[in-house]
């Protein structure tokens, strides 16, 4: 299945239904947008930069796109919060394992019910797991980058794009995260992010989304 076109298909859906008509879709490839000749007030890239050869060119290419005052959402798989994935899939390469549906069914099998040499670790949190499209993409994809917070600080810095705070929907990791960082600001510093993440790994289990703007 592709993805994209699907994403395409069910947004159409989705605009008929509640009888949109000012919505304009498109599909591109990022490395193509800058011949679209425009530029966006808002831009959101959730899951899809780290599955570019290049996340950070494609990262600038909507950067560039994004108008005076805009306002970007990135999203983007933390590499400490994949760690049990990238072992699992460092399994998956060894063993030459082919993304075919039944071999992905029996692969999920078996490692949920710990028959394999790799530990599953925390892949039964992820409700990609459970969907054949979803554990193709969790294991199996054939191109992933993973970030650290400081990677993400550096990219930034070299769009020159100013961080806005994390979007976290746990009310207990921000209570959490508010206990030692009470002041405004704190919630701006990446420093502090990264220092919580080490504390508690899984907190960007799903990604790290995030806003940001020109500075």
């Amino acid at each position: 299945i592709d993805i994209s076109r699907a994403s395409l298909a069910y947004g159409k859906r989705m605009a008929d239904t509640w009888g949109l008509q000012n919505i304009e879709f498109m599909q591109a490839d990022i490395l193509n947008l800058p011949k679209l000749n425009r530029k966006f007030s808002v831009i959101e890239s959730v899951g899809v930069l780290h599955h570019m050869k290049e996340p950070e060119q494609g990262w600038a290419i909507l950067r560039d796109l994004l108008e005076p005052g805009g306002i970007m959402k990135i999203g983007l798989y933390s590499q400490t919060a994949r760690r049990d994935i990238t072992r699992v899939r460092e399994h998956i390469a060894e063993n030459q394992i082919e993304p075919t549906p039944e071999n992905i069914r029996q692969y999920r099998h078996e490692l949920l019910n710990s028959e394999l040499s790799v530990e599953p670790g925390n892949i039964g949190h992820f409700t990609d797991t459970y969907y054949l499209n979803g554990c193709r993409d969790l294991l199996f994809h054939v191109q992933e980058h993973q970030f650290t917070i400081p990677r993400i600080k550096q990219a930034l810095d070299d769009l020159n794009l100013r961080f806005f705070g994390f979007d976290i929907r746990d009310p207990e990791a921000l209570r959490i995260f508010q206990e030692k960082n009470q002041r405004p600001e704190d919630w701006e510093n990446l420093d502090n992010w990264s220092a919580f993440e080490e504390q508690n790994p899984d907190i960007f289990s799903s990604m790290y989304v995030f806003f940001c703007a020109p500075r």
